[in-house]
């Protein structure tokens, strides 16, 4: 149901108009975009994590494809970083995943 307003109803469309806009301009649209490297870097991370937890291949095999995957998060991280993505602070979260990944499959130097 649309309401009339005293404005519109005494004919005064200007002031309606501009009150209308004065009202739309409180309105606040955010965005956050997220660089597309960091989502390939949380991708690999998250297949790392789920090799990790696999029983079907060798520990051997595992700590060679978490170490491939583990690489190429380090990699889009520096991309993102060297393009001005964020803080330090903002990739903190996916560095101690990386920690985390190589501590538990024995593979620190990777």
């Amino acid at each position: 149901m649309i309401e009339s307003h005293p404005l519109t109803d005494a004919g005064k469309f200007d002031e309606a108009k501009q009150a209308l806009y004065t009202v739309l301009d409180t309105f606040v649209s955010e965005e956050e975009i997220t660089p597309l490297s960091m989502v390939w870097a949380e991708h690999k991370l998250r297949l790392a994590f789920q090799i990790e937890h696999k029983g079907d291949i060798t520990k051997q095999e595992a700590a060679d494809k978490i170490a491939e995957l583990v690489d190429d998060a380090n990699r889009q991280i520096k991309v993102a970083q060297a393009l001005g993505y964020g803080t330090k602070d903002d990739y903190q979260v996916l560095c101690d995943s990386i920690d985390m990944l190589k501590k538990s499959v024995g593979t620190a130097g990777f």
